[in-house]
Parts: structure tokens; sequence; C-alpha cells
């Protein structure tokens, strides 16, 4: 096992991580005076059912997904035509959108496992980055809110500046057609507004269908960034 001090980040690499427990945790954020340990290793995606296995319980696993312009692949299909940007005159109203789309998550695997406080403090987080974010908001032909997403600038573990995805959300309750579409002018955006080296998105380990859209664009697992609840 490697270990690693980096930015106030303690890193973990070339380890078991089918037998990295708590009990290992534990030792190490104590030796270490860390609350949250990074797993980092190019192969961790064959290891995720078992690293959210072991830390199912009492911790909390945010899942590093990481691209480039040159990963990126555009999805969906561009000709439907039946979606339209949003534009905002105050962030309030933005927030709003954000808030219900974050919310409309409530019955999904993933959000039942992550404690009511640090979902107010996600909420509380993207809203203070709005002033300093990218967004893109898709609506139907009826007004509704059916994708949402937002970027800034944020801090890579090892301290380089990156675009930071804080936020995205496609609706699971619209047809193919729609799908299809909002796929293509997400994917699309996200290749027109890299502005750093890379993007990094956080996933909860629950979550796979967020996972699985952000690999079918090009984005590899590339850490596991794991704190005790």
């Amino acid at each position: 096992m490697k270990v690693k001090s980096l930015n106030k980040n303690l890193l973990i690499s070339d380890t078991n991580y089918t037998v990295f427990k708590p009990s290992e945790f534990i030792s190490l954020s104590q030796e270490y005076d860390s609350k949250t340990i990074v797993l980092h290793d190019d192969n961790l995606k064959k290891y995720l059912k078992e690293i959210g296995n072991n830390f199912k319980n009492e911790y909390f696993v945010q899942l590093g997904f990481t691209a480039n312009v040159s990963d990126l692949f555009t999805l969906g299909h561009k000709e439907n035509k039946k979606l339209a940007v949003k534009d905002y005159e105050i962030n309030d109203d933005a927030f709003l959108d954000i808030k219900y789309s974050y919310e409309s998550e409530k019955n999904q695997l993933w959000y039942k496992y992550i404690p009511k406080f640090i979902h107010e403090e996600n909420l509380n987080y993207l809203k203070r980055e709005l002033d300093k974010s990218r967004l893109l908001t898709l609506k139907d032909d009826s007004g509704k809110i059916i994708a949402i997403t937002m970027i800034f600038n944020s801090q890579y573990y090892t301290g380089e500046v990156i675009d930071q995805i804080g936020w995205i959300w496609i609706s699971n309750t619209i047809s193919r057609e729609i799908k299809d579409e909002a796929h293509y002018k997400i994917s699309k955006w996200f290749k027109d507004n890299l502005s750093k080296k890379f993007y990094q998105a956080g996933i909860h380990i629950e979550n796979i269908r967020s996972q699985k859209f952000f690999e079918k664009m090009g984005f590899r697992v590339q850490c596991a960034h794991i704190t005790k609840r």
C-alpha cells in the first residue's frame, strides 16, 4: 500500500481495495489526522462494488470522474428540436430550478444513503457557487424543466484548478426522444465549455445511473473520497 499526504488529502494507492475496510480507514485517519481518505488508482473501477459494500454504513463515498475534451463523446440526437435553453435574470430563479431538480431525486437509492445535513450542505454550496457558474437549463415546449447542469472552477486533490461539474440532472420521466436530445445538448455543451485542463464530476458510489451516463460521455473514475459521516 502506498500512502501519501497531498494538499491536506490522504491518498491511498496500490492496495487490495477488496479488503480495505473501515478498520484500515480508522487506523490511517487517526495516524495521519485525516477525516477523508482518497483511494486513487487507474484500476479503481473494478473494485467499486467491494468498496461500496465495505463502506455502506456510516461512511460517505464520493467517486471522482474526470475527462478532458479529447475524451468526450457527443451523445443522443440533435434533430428533435423539442427543447429550448432557459435563461435567467436572477440567480434566485436558477437556484429554485436546481433545488427542484435535486429534491426530485428523493426516491433514488443514492439520495437515501446521504445524511440530511450533507444534502443541505450540497444545496448551500451550489447556491454559493451560482455567481461563478456556467449554467445550462433545458425546458420543453410547455416550459417544464427537464434537465439542468452547472460548471464552476474548483480545486482538484492535487491542487490544480479544474472545471467542476457541480450538478447535473435529467428527468427520468421523459420520452426517449426528449432524453436523446437532452443528452446531445448537454454533452455538446460540456465539449464547448471546458475552460481548464479537464472536468471533474463527483458522483455518489450508489448513483449508478449517473455513473453510466458519465462513462458513456467518456469520463473515467479516478478516485474515491471516503469520509466518516
